[in-house]
């Protein structure tokens, strides 16, 4: 196999619209970044992210649930959601 052969094809992610590029680069910003990176497998994501995460969780009884959505880059958000899927396909064959 040549090197070239070996390689990563990058994924080229875009904003839909001037509107989408905008809410992106503040939530960039804001975080002390201008380049996201997938929270699964850490490789940079150019543009905007191919899915998010989402995870809810709670700190004691009378603590408000927090809510975090992570940036996920094209493989990872295809492999979570083809796994979730297949999930609850077996879910529903088994009663």
């Amino acid at each position: 196999m040549s090197q070239k052969a070996s390689r990563k094809k990058p994924v080229v992610s875009m904003p839909i619209d001037t509107i989408a590029d905008a809410s992106l680069q503040t939530y960039q910003g804001a975080r002390g970044s201008t380049l996201l990176s997938c929270d699964m497998c850490g490789e940079p994501i150019e543009g905007e992210p191919a899915g998010r995460g989402l995870l809810i969780w709670t700190r004691g009884e009378r603590d408000a649930a927090r809510r975090e959505e992570p940036a996920l880059c094209a493989r990872c958000s295809t492999t979570i959601g083809v796994t979730t899927l297949n999930a609850l396909n077996v879910e529903e064959e088994e009663g």
